[in-house]
């Protein structure tokens, strides 16, 4: 039976955690006006909203596809009871590791949105599509190392800070390093202390 287009749509904002994605956009509107110290311009704001969004879709999603068989192991080792709880499971969580998704579906949508960031970071500032690939890479790192170390949980708050550091380049062209350093420490230890912790 095929699945309602409104549900199908569900399950792929499960799968890039839209509620959690949505929540993170506010890490480059925060960078942007701590820099600027006022709102930037219009079409900075209209870019920007874009790109923010179609990044922490697409870098979400490529959590679920490059953990699929790890998800689809755990899933199968002690259920859905494991992932209960948490913001991520507002719609489904792991949609792909259930078989919700298909992975081949899963990669096109990662692949779709990636583009679209990946288009609107290079519009902002090419260092904006650089930090974006950048991102990506530490993201699949961050993905592999979890059953090598916990100290996996460093990429991850480099992770998080890239958002961030993405929005202040998308408003200075060369921002303070002094600055982009306090920034990225800050982010850095919320995202191990702050959230990672409570939600891993």
């Amino acid at each position: 039976m095929a699945i309602p287009f409104g549900e199908r749509i569900k399950l792929f904002m499960a799968l890039s955690r839209t509620p959690h994605g949505v929540l993170d956009m506010a890490t480059p509107a925060l960078a942007a006006l701590l820099w600027l110290g006022s709102i930037p311009p219009v079409h900075v704001i209209l870019i920007g909203t874009l790109t923010a969004f179609a990044g922490y879709t697409a870098v979400y999603a490529l959590n679920d596809v490059v953990d699929y068989r790890t998800d689809r192991e755990k899933i199968r080792t002690c259920g859905l009871r494991c992932s209960s709880g948490d913001l991520d499971s507002v719609y489904a969580r792991h949609p792909l590791a259930q078989g919700l998704l298909s992975l081949r579906d899963g990669i096109l949508w990662t692949a779709a949105w990636g583009g679209i960031a990946l288009a609107g970071a290079w519009l902002l500032n090419p260092a904006c599509a650089v930090v974006f690939i950048v991102g990506c890479i530490a993201e699949t790192i961050y993905c592999l190392m979890l059953r090598v170390s916990h100290l996996r949980v460093l990429v991850s708050g480099g992770v998080k800070t890239a958002g961030g550091i993405a929005a202040i380049f998308a408003v200075v062209p060369n921002p303070s390093i002094a600055f982009l350093i306090g920034f990225f420490l800050w982010f850095f230890f919320w995202e191990i202390g702050g959230q990672n912790v409570p939600n891993d």
